[in-house]
């Protein structure tokens, strides 16, 4: 067809070729934390892994106690990395404290697919969640990380919403849809 490959060539490469062999398990979703020296993985089975980025060797595990069989779709730290955010297919919000192991539901519980959520980094308060719902129409929503209520229900993309980024300063954030658009938003001030 004429299409070229991209191939990417990985740091280390010797010891992620090594990871990807010893994982056997799938993977849904991926987040390196905000020190770039450990990334975590959430896996088909309920799991949230812990890998040292250098070595890649397993720093620690999470299985959730509440939902065995949860696909984990979703996750990513706050305050600098102490808290791990996740969102799995019982469609609820869940913190655990990454030093204490307390763990926590909160927020609404969502309807339809979450894939892609992003924490302002203004103040680690805002948290957008992306998705689609079972008849494919696009969500994004944000919610207070602290409280649990949701801020705003933001609506124009037709499609599932695949990705989300705040800019810098949290003022705004971007999405990517399967409507094959992309959309900036301004975000609610929260003090």
């Amino acid at each position: 067809d004429g299409k070229q490959g991209m191939q990417i060539y990985l740091k280390g490469r010797n010891a992620f070729s090594q990871l990807a062999s010893t994982l056997q398990q799938s993977i849904s979703c991926l987040r390196f934390l905000s020190d770039s020296r450990a990334f975590l993985a959430g896996t088909q089975s309920s799991q949230v892994l812990k890998y040292d980025a250098a070595t890649g060797h397993e720093v620690f595990r999470i299985t959730s106690s509440e939902f065995p069989y949860e696909v984990v779709r979703c996750v990513l730290t706050a305050d600098d990395g102490q808290t791990l955010i996740s969102h799995g297919t019982d469609r609820t919000l869940r913190t655990v404290n990454l030093v204490t192991g307390y763990e926590r539901r909160f927020g609404p519980e969502l309807e339809g697919w979450v894939h892609a959520m992003a924490l302002s980094p203004a103040n680690d308060r805002i948290l957008a969640i992306a998705g689609g719902t079972r008849g494919g129409i696009g969500r994004l929503e944000l919610l207070d990380r602290q409280t649990g209520q949701r801020l705003a229900r933001l609506h124009g993309h037709t499609a599932a919403v695949r990705s989300v980024s705040f800019l810098p300063n949290g003022k705004q954030l971007v999405t990517g849809s399967d409507d094959g658009s992309i959309r900036l938003w301004s975000t609610p001030h929260v003090d």
